[in-house]
Formats: structure tokens, sequence, C-alpha cells
């Protein structure tokens, strides 16, 4: 992925600049909340 990814989850209060970052190279997809990055089971997961 990037390499700076790591360490968004513990620079919350640069979590702005970073995010700024990401978004103007292209990479809405992983630009998310770091309160969000952790692993979340899909509906269908639950089921399995």
């Amino acid at each position: 992925m990037v390499p700076s990814f790591a360490h968004i989850a513990y620079r919350a209060t640069d979590w702005d600049t970073e995010r700024s970052w990401l978004l103007e190279r292209g990479l809405f997809v992983i630009a998310t909340n770091p309160t969000e990055l952790q692993a979340h089971p899909e509906p269908g997961e639950l089921r399995a």
C-alpha cells in the first residue's frame, strides 16, 4: 500500500494533514478515519 499508511493510526492529531495528502494523490479509498481502520466483519461474514 502506502509506506506512510501504518503511522496514520497513532498520528490522529495530524490526520487532517495526512488525509489531505492522501486525497491529493487520489488515494480516497484508503483515506478513512483512523478509528474505522479496525476490522469490522461484514454481515455475510457473521453468518459464515
